[in-house]
């Protein structure tokens, strides 16, 4: 889990204008107490704007995980998951739900506080800052 939150702040840092990194993370990412909603808190800033955002780690999502992660988000505000990898008809599913997530293979989809970095693979790219 651990993997999983580094390399996806590294994703958000090969992004121009991005600086992304860990504000807090559970005591034992590995051996989280059952019931607890959020494995740590990431800080995103874009060009000067700071957001933080709840961060829920996963490997590998499925879809019978994704009702989970829709009453997630709607608990704790910009939420985003962050996970090794998505199956290709999650990403219709969390965007559709205005979930926020990353993944390790550079997919990036975040949309909160004014603030929007979409990402698919390496050859689009789309970084704005938003006026609120």
């Amino acid at each position: 889990m651990k993997r999983i939150l580094e390399n996806t702040l590294k994703e958000f840092n090969k992004l121009p204008g991005v600086n992304a990194k860990v504000l807090v993370v559970e005591q034992d990412l590995l051996k989280r107490p059952r019931g607890a909603t959020i494995d740590a808190i990431i800080s995103i800033e874009i060009d000067g704007k700071v957001i933080d955002l709840p961060a829920e780690i996963m490997k590998e999502l499925r879809t019978a995980q994704i009702p989970k992660i829709i009453e997630q988000a709607k608990q704790n505000p910009n939420l985003i998951l962050l996970t090794d990898k998505y199956y290709p008809n999650l990403y219709k599913a969390l965007t559709d739900s205005g979930v926020n997530y990353a993944d390790e293979t550079g997919r990036i989809h975040l949309k909160a506080k004014g603030i929007r970095v979409f990402k698919e693979g390496t050859r689009n790219l789309a970084v704005t800052p938003q006026e609120d």
